[in-house]
């Protein structure tokens, strides 16, 4: 697959451990639940029912599920991710912190154990066919990365360099295995990002923010470099 060697020195399933954790940490240090995210329109109630919904997703595609999932999902008014995503934290507007974080970490938790167990090279179903379990094991631990800064978690000193690190090999993998329309050069820190005659400069930490579509608004970057860098949200 497209740029897989970028990530091929990293343990999967060791980044997802970690960030699962940081996210766990945070929900049971009984967080202020209505403070609000970088998710527009969520608090952290929210995101807690969201993360919860996406490991529905994760379950399904470990058990070969996804058809009986869209299908109850679809009869719900899910037409996309967006619209899933969104049934998903309705639902769990109606439910206890305590009931959805129960949820949460028992499916977190077996989703790891199960994709562990399955192993990097080992294949299950998503919404674009087989996939690599590795693969999909980076996937999930970019998003709780972004979710927990989302959500202002605290990321200790002594972390910093090496969750900015991979982090930055998982973007630059993420933009090439999605066929995105820029061009990038890794130099010194930074990256220079190319769109036809169009070019940017950014930081490694912002270059992250760019994939995750979490770049402030008033950025200075052309919005066809913003919209060709978006492969991990």
């Amino acid at each position: 697959m497209a740029g897989e060697q970028r990530v091929a020195d990293l343990d999967p399933f060791e980044l997802l451990d970690v960030e699962s954790e940081r996210c766990a940490r945070f929900f049971e240090g009984s967080p202020d639940w209505s403070a609000p995210t970088r998710c527009d329109g969520w608090d952290v109630h929210d995101l807690l029912a969201h993360v919860g919904g996406v490991e529905v997703y994760h379950t399904a595609c470990l058990d070969d599920a996804l058809g009986a999932l869209f299908e109850e999902m679809g009869k719900k008014g899910a037409t996309d991710v967006d619209s899933f995503n969104g049934i998903a934290v309705e639902e769990g507007r109606s439910k206890s912190t305590d009931e959805l974080l129960t949820e949460w970490r028992d499916r977190n938790r077996s989703v790891r154990q199960r994709l562990r167990e399955r192993g990097r090279d080992g294949t299950l179903s998503s919404s674009v066919g087989p996939y690599p379990v590795g693969l999909m094991a980076f996937h999930i631990a970019s998003e709780y990365a972004t979710h927990a800064d989302d959500m202002g978690v605290s990321i200790p000193d002594a972390e910093r360099a090496a969750r900015t690190a991979w982090r930055t090999k998982l973007s630059e993998f993420a933009v090439e295995e999605a066929e995105k329309p820029v061009t990038f050069e890794a130099q010194n820190g930074s990256h220079i990002v190319h769109l036809g005659d169009k070019q940017v400069i950014l930081s490694d930490a912002d270059f992250v923010e760019a994939v995750t579509a979490r770049l402030p608004k008033d950025h200075a970057i052309d919005p066809s470099i913003r919209d060709g860098l978006r492969a991990l949200a």
